[in-house]
């Protein structure tokens, strides 16, 4: 997988900086460190076989929402291809921690193969 380094701005980054490493964290190519949520990337690409690209945010909106275990409701035409109306946030979890997927939001994540997957928090 693909990721970006832990602890450079998005705006000093370059593409050299991204890193790609094996679901088990070795790294392949690189000489930056992982983002240190490498780890919850990993768990979705192996638990959800039909995930081809995972996108997680900081922001402070979604991580209000997140924080406070609720869903982003669709409310921007931008949002129309999420078929439940709404954009699931997965548990609020601490960075770096090994997740398992066991959250409900994450199980309504598994059920849908339609459904856009991320962690928004």
């Amino acid at each position: 997988m693909l990721i970006t380094p832990t602890s450079i701005r998005y705006d000093q980054m370059l593409a050299e900086d991204v890193v790609r490493m094996t679901l088990d964290g070795t790294v392949l190519e690189g000489r930056r460190e992982p983002s240190s949520e490498w780890r919850m990337h990993a768990v979705i690409y192996e638990k959800l076989d039909f995930v081809l690209s995972v996108f997680h945010t900081h922001s402070p909106y979604a991580t209000a929402f997140a924080s406070n275990r609720k869903d982003i409701p669709y409310i921007l035409i931008g949002m129309s291809p999420f078929p439940s109306g709404k954009l699931t946030c997965s548990r609020f979890e601490k960075p770096g921690s090994n997740i398992r997927l066991r959250s409900q939001a994450d199980r309504k994540l598994t059920v849908s193969r339609k459904a856009p997957v991320g962690k928004l928090s």
